[in-house]
């Protein structure tokens, strides 16, 4: 394409932005013209009064759109050159390109170097040098870089000390122009090497800011994955033992049992014994597996060990300082015994086994619930439970909708929360109905867009994406041909 400008001033030049140039439909192609190139000025940009485009394409199709934009970018008050142009139309010689300011630049302040971003209009190779003119010298002459491969409309950037130049920032108080002697080695007479110039000032540093101190205020985990040597030769007892006195955990809200998991990395007989140290108290139970009973490597094994065996109460679990395991083995074989010790909460996460046979599903952090299910409801599946609508109020009644969130707590701990996502309610009214099905048709119209939760409402059973499927599905559902929540794809 040609582009021409009208100003009040004059017309500018008829300028063949670039020659035949291969497009990926829709994909966004940007050229800079500079003002040079069109024969304007800065002042001929106080009265724009038109513009011109004559675009050319090499294709028959009737929908064939050329489309552009055309825009005149704000000066960068620290740039020496924006994007000038110099024209390399001849294999290895040297083009040079120089400017000079009536009103020379104050670009002290720096951060000590220039910002030189250089592109060629095609695939070649080249290679400049920069000068600075200020009012107090001229700059070294610099090489800033030898041959560089280009790709075409590439942007490089380069970082040229100041010290590099034998300019100081003092000098830069008064910038009064810059040459650059450019060479490429292409003969395309249409190739462009532009180059843009900026005095960078000085990152700011952000003053550090102490982040608050978080206090954790329960966890469940005693240990996890501790290991101990066993083996070596029958009956020797190896010790695994931890104190904590200085930071005692409190595991008043778990269910009062700890869960203690084996791994042996050699298959043999052995046992343990397990101790807790908890509110001054030594608790030491001789629960173990015995001798004649294999442990095989690489499988986990899991034992319970109650407060009532233990001979502790839940107040002692408020202060619990350490542990101690004693394990032997029966083998002439070195083997490792890895253990982890948690005691787990009284309220169960979301994906536990207790909630395997509740009406939810809970997936990726969403729990799905069925249509016309209300806060009663979810209650009894979720005592300890506290839901609030999108907003964070908390809910004490009604339906439960798309976007609310369900919270179990244990205490004034949370434990676990998720978004609540009800099959197919896209009105976030917590029914299906056929306002629900007009949501989805104008989204399939485009003339509206679904936000997340309601997206999660509709992509299950293998939807996963919005299309005419999902209007049959409702249709079905509606007319009590096909269950909500069960249908898929395949139906």
């Amino acid at each position: 394409y040609y582009l021409t400008i009208y100003t009040s001033a004059k017309t500018s030049t008829r300028l063949m932005v670039h020659g035949w140039q291969a497009y990926t439909a829709n994909t966004e192609f940007i050229s800079e013209v500079t003002l040079n190139s069109l024969g304007l000025t800065d002042d001929d940009l106080k009265a724009v009064t038109g513009y011109k485009i004559e675009a050319v394409s090499r294709y028959n199709a009737s929908s064939t759109y050329y489309t552009f934009s055309i825009k005149v970018p704000e000066k960068n008050p620290r740039a020496i050159a924006v994007y000038v142009q110099i024209s390399t139309g001849t294999a290895s010689a040297t083009i040079t390109h120089e400017e000079t300011f009536d009103a020379p630049l104050d670009l002290s302040g720096s951060a000590g170097a220039i910002l030189v971003s250089e592109k060629m209009g095609l695939d070649c190779q080249g290679y400049y040098y920069l000068t600075i003119y200020t009012s107090a010298k001229t700059s070294t002459r610099l090489m800033v870089h030898g041959w560089q491969s280009y790709t075409a409309n590439t942007e490089l950037v380069s970082e040229v000390s100041l010290d590099s130049l034998g300019l100081t920032d003092d000098d830069l108080k008064a910038v009064t122009g810059y040459k650059i002697e450019a060479t490429s080695r292409n003969n395309a007479s249409n190739t462009k090497y532009s180059f843009s110039i900026v005095v960078p000032v000085p990152e700011v540093e952000e003053p550090d800011v102490e982040e608050p101190e978080v206090e954790t205020i329960v966890t469940n985990v005693v240990e996890a994955g501790a290991s101990v040597t066993v083996g070596g030769w029958s009956g020797t007892v190896k010790t695994l033992e931890k104190s904590f006195e200085d930071a005692p955990l409190d595991l008043s809200l778990s269910k009062g049992v700890f869960v203690v998991t084996e791994k042996v990395s050699v298959t043999q007989e052995g046992y343990y014994t397990f101790t807790i140290y908890a509110n001054g108290k030594t608790a030491t139970s001789n629960k173990r597996f015995g001798w004649g009973t294999t442990r095989t490597a690489g499988e986990i094994y899991t034992t319970e060990f109650t407060i009532d065996e233990l001979g502790l109460t839940m107040e002692d679990l408020k202060m619990v300082t350490g542990y101690k395991i004693e394990a032997c083995a029966r083998s002439d074989e070195y083997a490792y015994f890895t253990f982890t010790i948690k005691a787990p909460y009284a309220t169960p996460t979301f994906d536990s086994e207790e909630y395997a046979d509740l009406p939810t599903v809970y997936d990726n952090g969403d729990l799905r619930i069925l249509p016309d299910t209300f806060y009663d409801d979810v209650i009894e599946y979720y005592p300890s439970a506290v839901i609030t609508d999108s907003n964070g109020a908390v809910v004490d009644g009604g339906p439960v909708v798309t976007g609310m969130i369900i919270k179990l707590m244990n205490g004034e701990i949370e434990i676990d929360s998720a978004r609540i996502v009800v099959y197919d309610d896209l009105d976030r009214d917590g029914s299906l109905t056929g306002s629900d099905l007009v949501v989805l048709r104008k989204v399939l119209l485009g003339e509206e867009e679904l936000a997340d939760d309601q997206s999660s409402a509709i992509a299950h059973h293998g939807y996963t994406t919005v299309d005419a499927r999902n209007i049959v599905r409702m249709k079905k559902i509606l007319a009590g041909t096909v269950v909500v929540g069960q249908v898929s794809v395949t139906d």
